[in-house]
């Protein structure tokens, strides 16, 4: 019986050590948890979420308006926020939309885009990093053959999101189009 108790004692142990330290690199047992670990009083509804590999976007409408919150999941039950965007609206007012990039520990960046529709015949927006200050393309092969970023975010209810993994040098000076289901381009903004 001796052994039993010092094995439940070590194993006890293990388990209170073990919290503690994922509780000091940020992680906790829930998303909202980790959500308030980070910005107290956090409120909002979940609006949209979307899982990729040991990443989760999800996109919350609060009374400080609309945020989209990257977590990093840990062996499928520990969740930690590694990067939060708010949204702004775009001039022709037809999109809400954010990106933001966080360096990680592959000397790259965590990069989260999101967007809030508002028009119902978009089902996709793509995101794009090519110069549109001369022209403006409107052939999505032209696109992507001229961008070092192409990234399709199909919508639900309005909204979607993606996660990239991306090369610091081919950061920022993202475009935004709304595409409908018969491929045209409804709207360009940055």
């Amino acid at each position: 019986m001796r052994k039993f108790d010092w094995i439940a004692t070590f194993m006890v142990c293990l388990i209170v050590a073990g919290t503690l330290v994922l509780s000091l690199e940020g992680y906790a047992l829930s998303e909202k948890k980790a959500l308030n670990n980070l910005y107290p009083g956090s409120d909002g509804i979940k609006m949209f979420e979307q899982q990729f590999n040991n990443k989760k976007i999800i996109i919350r409408q609060g009374y400080n308006g609309t945020y989209a919150v990257l977590f990093d999941i840990k062996w499928g039950f520990l969740f930690r926020v590694s990067g939060s965007a708010s949204f702004s609206m775009s001039l022709n007012k037809m999109i809400e939309r954010t990106w933001s990039l966080s360096s990680n520990s592959n000397k790259r960046y965590d990069a989260i885009f999101a967007v809030k529709v508002t028009d119902p015949s978009i089902n996709k927006v793509i995101v794009t990093n090519e110069n549109i200050d001369d022209v403006i393309l409107n052939d999505l092969s032209a696109i992507k053959s001229k961008s070092n970023v192409f990234i399709e975010l199909p919508l639900k209810n309005g909204y979607g999101a993606a996660y990239k993994e991306m090369d610091p040098s081919i950061s920022g000076g993202f475009v935004y189009r709304g595409i409908d289901d018969k491929g045209t381009i409804k709207f360009v903004t940055r």
